[in-house]
């Protein structure tokens, strides 16, 4: 998925060397998981964008986080492999990252 990202990206002539808040969509079956999750979360890396509680879902507590960082493919894939590795082990579903197109001049 990070491959397609990033190639999406890059076919919309995106600077991917240039830093950026990057959004990240994940998923607890429980709020208590959600709880666990965040505070185990690096507060200096990573930020807190938005908590919700959707109705009718199977992952109902939703968590968007936020860090900068560039959109390069390895380093997209190495914070994306380690948070989905967190969210797993919290019970979690990481459901992908979002970022902004910063065309090159």
């Amino acid at each position: 998925m990070n491959r397609e990202v990033v190639e999406q990206l890059k076919a919309n002539n995106d600077n991917l060397q240039i830093p950026r808040e990057i959004n990240h969509w994940i998923y607890f079956l429980e709020k208590k998981s959600r709880e666990d999750f965040k505070r185990n979360l690096n507060s200096n890396f990573y930020r807190i964008v938005e908590e919700e509680t959707l109705q009718e879902s199977e992952f109902p507590f939703q968590l968007i986080i936020s860090h900068t960082s560039t959109v390069e493919f390895e380093t997209i894939n190495h914070i994306t492999t380690e948070l989905l590795k967190k969210t797993i082990e919290a019970g979690g579903n990481y459901d992908g990252w979002e970022s902004l197109i910063i065309e090159r001049k």
